[in-house]
């Protein structure tokens, strides 16, 4: 599997939960929840994803329940409930039709309930449904089904209304839906309000009807601009004024806070001046601006509902995923016989493991499986990334969502709805668009002081305003004028302050890293490439060294035995080209190796009778990265009579490396030693057999270099400037081919799993020279010591697919696994590349640095709107004639959110990068320009070697230690091994 599907993980009793969050409009929403929460009793950590509309809770289930802590989200000012755990309990809704009174309820509720593994039952009676909650693993959908029926009563399954729910959470469209109707209900309020107020009065005619005088010093223009801004203010409002309350109960400031405020402001200080008007009835005209509040509310609205859309729009290809799977599919019925009996359409959600279903040309295939009947070509490209349609056949995986062309087939179910690869795939993508990115501690620290600094900047400026007022100091003349026709200064000072309020954005900041990160990690699930999350997005993006593993990542995998040589006589008797493979291939049956793979592949042709060897093997023993002993007797069974004689007993069978087989006191001889090097110079691996103790012979395995393996390394090599090292644990002739061939100058063979890990540490300690990033070199800041060129450790990004990799890839900065690999290494890995083609490793470094890149940009733009726009509202500017109306500074505020949303969005135009092949005369390197040098146990040695390490290539290859491989300038008429072939099958 990709990962863990279970969203709950119990350990005693800390426990894990999710909670869906409405509500949250920026990075304060955020900060206010999880500094809310975090001080709770029985809370141990909690992360909110603003985008994903999501919070992770770790807290102690016996202090607090997941309703208590939904209940005090709630408190907060947002809405929130737990999300139902599908790995440890389903629900399934049923449509129940027949049902008359309320003993048919109790019919079906007792029948279902008694049932093992049915939780609970809820039957209603007006709805016709029955909600029940069951363990997948003890019972499926279609016995639940079966159930009722059998009651006497007609089912249908309902749509399954969790999918429903996470795609309207995704694609926003309940918020889309209240933000909408918000901002036609504060539209029909404020555009008569800018009319009464900055139009009418112009308009000959009616300028005489608006300053009618209802009674002395209220003008029928104004009192209209209260009844219109008053249920805009207070109804409309209410959202912001209800949020605003709960932030501020719980010592909280977020931006409904500094909506409210401004808005407020406005409206009681004209309602002040409007009051005062009447009570003096002195001024035909009162000095209002009920225009400003009802403005605000329209464009704050207008914001929050493009938002929205925009956020809807960064989440559409997790919502395309999830829309992969077909409602219905064919489910194949067969009699005793094993005939097709019938064949009948059924919700996908009705399917179990082992069913047998039938695609037709053109549909979605329905679940993972196995193709048992037919051909096809199936089109792969919107899990995989694979652009061309993929050849299915007898035997091949499927993968359910992807679509099938022209034929038609049968296949097996192996994998069913939470279970799917694909439904890996969305499970694994939420979690990456709801971990957050080290780089987003920047926006939530600033969140935290971010509205209250406002609010005090705004109090500090309404005074200056007002001191520069009502002293003898210099007043600008756009200020003066300001006061001459309102006939107040105290109007253009709230003014002022009320643009400070409205025009400071903190969602800006908030959105800048969730925003990209949800929008990138979307683009490279379509591409196949999964990143788990915004740290290890962080850390792709800036990878120093690329560590590729050699078997099933550089090559092919598909190992084939291509040469063997067989002592006369071992273990007491003469020795056999078949006896030699069986004997090997049975001590290799439980190994998980590719090489242990492909011997036991060899000797099941051989000798073997089908999938079947005549021989077992017991006392297996396995040594990582070296090679296996064990006990092999005859199978009398299996067909062993003929080797039953020369077997006995059973006899000790060494399978492994020269070193291990000397470690068990092995005497290998110099005629072996030969025939390995002349075998591994045309990149072959060898592995040695041993009998009874005395050396038996050899077995040689070749492999096919990936196609794509040498534009892959030239491009990350030359255009990316990252440096690719191999590590295997295969010899180190047969590695420095393949290096040779792709074009990579550093090597590390011979290495044990554990091995490997502690390489990528020792590059890790490597120093590099770090450049001052975007940020620094935009705001200028190269000339800080910390922003200069400086020292720093390499980041190292591991690529690999096998068990022996698992604890490489945990302890790189970056674990990349192939697909095609183990469930350790995809589980160790930080990305998954769902395709066996290594240009993905290209595109996954790549995308990471352009969405971190895009995140940068996203950080400049918001930090330049607040440095900018905040003076400007402050009126800074007004002594050069430029001043900010409140007006416009909602309008600026809303407009600057959407353009960190515009800004991510681009990211769905990205392209991958081609990798070209470099020019002939720069690859292969030749073997024979490589200088080997012997490291020493504890760890590699970096740099020039002392004298001392330097050894003859014959002594090398069979060291005990890792060696590196440096390539070296051309030697002057030096040879050049052009190509790494394997020899065909009948090179025996």
């Amino acid at each position: 599997t990709l990962l863990d599907p279970e969203t709950i993980d119990i350990t005693g009793s800390h426990i894990t939960t999710q909670f869906e969050v409405h509500g949250m409009s920026c990075s304060s929403c955020v900060a206010s929840i999880e500094a809310g929460l975090g001080h709770r009793d029985g809370i141990h950590s909690v992360s909110v994803s603003l985008l994903a509309q999501r919070a992770t809770v770790q807290h102690d289930s016996s202090i607090v329940s997941d309703s208590t802590i939904a209940r005090w989200i709630e408190d907060m000012g947002f809405e929130a409930k737990p999300l139902d755990v599908a790995s440890r309990m389903a629900k399934v809704v049923l449509n129940v039709y027949g049902m008359t009174c309320a003993s048919c309820v109790a019919l079906i509720e007792r029948t279902v309930r008694r049932e093992s593994g049915v939780a609970s039952v809820s039957v209603s009676l007006a709805l016709e449904t029955a909600a029940i909650e069951y363990y997948p693993s003890e019972i499926g959908v279609r016995k639940l089904v079966a159930l009722v029926e059998g009651a006497g009563f007609d089912v249908l399954v309902a749509e399954g209304t969790k999918n429903n729910t996470q795609l309207e959470s995704l694609q926003r469209t309940r918020d889309i839906l209240a933000w909408r109707r918000r901002f036609l209900q504060s539209l029909c309020f404020s555009v008569p309000v800018i009319f009464l107020a900055k139009v009418a009065p112009h308009i000959n005619g009616l300028a005489a009807v608006v300053l009618w005088q209802v009674i002395a010093g209220l003008p029928l223009g104004a009192l209209l601009q209260l009844l219109l801004t008053t249920p805009l203010q207070f109804v409309v409002g209410a959202r912001f004024y209800s949020n605003a309350f709960k932030a501020v109960r719980h010592g909280n400031a977020n931006m409904d806070v500094l909506v409210t405020t401004g808005t407020s402001l406005a409206y009681f200080f004209s309602l002040f001046m409007l009051a005062w008007s009447v009570f003096h009835g002195r001024h035909p005209r009162p000095h209002c601006f009920f225009e400003a509040p009802a403005m605000l509310i329209t464009f704050v609205s207008l914001g929050r509902y493009l938002e929205n859309l925009a956020k809807g729009n960064a989440s559409a290809a997790l919502s395309t995923l999830m829309t992969l799977t077909p409602t219905q599919a064919t489910l194949v019925l067969r009699d005793e016989t094993g005939r097709v009996a019938d064949e009948k359409r059924i919700p996908t959600e009705l399917i179990e493991v082992g069913d047998v279903l039938r695609v037709f040309p053109g549909e979605r295939i329905p679940a993972d499986g196995t193709l048992i009947e037919g051909s096809s070509q199936v089109d792969e490209s919107t899990v995989t990334g694979e652009a061309l349609p993929v050849a299915k056949a007898l035997g091949s995986q499927l993968v359910a969502g992807t679509v099938n062309g022209t034929g038609s087939f049968t296949m097996e179910a192996s994998r069913v709805g939470a279970d799917t690869t694909l439904s890996q795939i969305v499970h694994l993508v939420e979690e990456a668009q709801t971990a957050k990115a080290p780089i987003q501690a920047y926006a939530d620290r600033v969140a935290q002081y971010f509205a209250p600094a406002v609010l005090l900047l705004a109090l500090v400026t309404f005074s200056g305003w007002v001191l520069i007022s009502y002293t003898g100091l210099p007043k600008p003349a756009m200020f003066q004028r300001e006061a001459d026709e309102t006939g107040s200064y105290i109007v253009g000072c709230l003014k002022i302050a009320v643009a400070v309020v409205v025009v400071a954005c903190p969602c800006a900041l908030g959105l800048s890293t969730p925003t990209a990160v949800m929008v990138g990690t979307g683009v490279g699930a379509q591409m196949g490439v999964l990143i788990k999350g915004g740290e290890a997005l962080e850390a792709a993006s800036r990878i120093d060294v690329v560590v590729f593993d050699k078997t099933a990542t550089l090559t092919m995998g598909k190992l084939s035995v291509a040469d063997l040589g067989v002592a006369p006589a071992a273990g007491g008797g003469p020795l056999t080209q078949q006896l030699l493979v069986l004997l090997a291939g049975a001590a290799e049956l439980g190994s998980e190796h590719p090489l242990g793979k492909a011997v036991v592949s060899y000797a099941q042709a051989m000798v073997g009778t089908g999938a079947s060897l005549p021989a077992l093997a017991t006392e297996f023993d396995s040594v990582p990265g070296k090679g296996v002993s064990c006990l092999v007797t005859p199978d009398l069974a299996a067909g062993a009579a003929a080797y039953a004689s020369r077997l006995g007993a059973g006899v000790r069978v060494l399978v492994g490396s020269v070193a291990f087989l000397e470690a068990q006191g092995v005497a290998v001889p110099p005629s072996c030693l030969a025939d390995k090097r002349a075998q591994e110079l045309v990149g072959r691996t060898v592995v040695v057999v041993a009998v009874a103790g005395e050396y038996a012979g050899w077995l040689a395995l070749s492999d096919v270099l990936r196609a794509e393996a040498i534009p892959s390394v030239a491009t990350l090599q030359g255009k990316m400037g990252v440096e690719c090292v191999m590590v295997t644990g295969d010899q180190p002739l047969t590695a420095q081919v393949v290096a040779a061939e792709c074009g990579i100058k550093r090597v590390y063979a011979g290495v044990s799993p554990a091995g490997k890990a502690a390489i990528i540490q020792q590059l890790q300690e490597e120093i590099t020279v770090v450049h001052p990033g975007l940020l620094g070199r935009l705001l200028c800041l190269g000339w800080l010591p910390w922003r200069r060129n400086r020292a720093a450790h390499k980041r190292v990004a591991m690529v690999g697919d096998g068990v022996n990799d698992g604890a490489a890839l945990a302890a790189a900065n970056v674990g990349i696994a192939m697909k095609s690999g183990t469930d350790v290494a995809m589980e160790a890995a930080s990305m998954v590349l769902m395709r066996e083609d290594i240009t993905d490793v290209v595109t996954a470094l790549d995308l990471s640095q352009t969405i971190f890149r895009r995140i940068q940009w996203n950080y400049v733009w918001a930090s330049v709107y607040n440095l900018v726009g905040i003076p400007l509202a402050m009126g800074l500017f007004i002594p050069s004639g430029i001043m900010m109306p409140p007006m416009f500074a909602g309008m600026a505020m809303a407009m600057s959110s959407l353009s960190v949303m515009a800004s991510s969005l681009l990211l769905k135009m990205y392209r991958k990068p081609i990798c070209r092949v470099p020019s002939t005369a720069a690859l292969p390197l030749a073997p024979s320009e490589v200088q080997v040098l012997s490291g020493p146990r504890q760890g590699m040695r970096r740099g020039p070697a002392p004298a001392e390490f330097v050894v003859d290539m014959s002594d090398a290859l069979d060291a005990d230690d890792a060696v590196e491989l440096h390539a070296m300038t051309p030697a002057a008429g030096a040879s050049s091994r052009r190509g790494y072939r394997p020899l065909a099958q009948n090179a025996l």
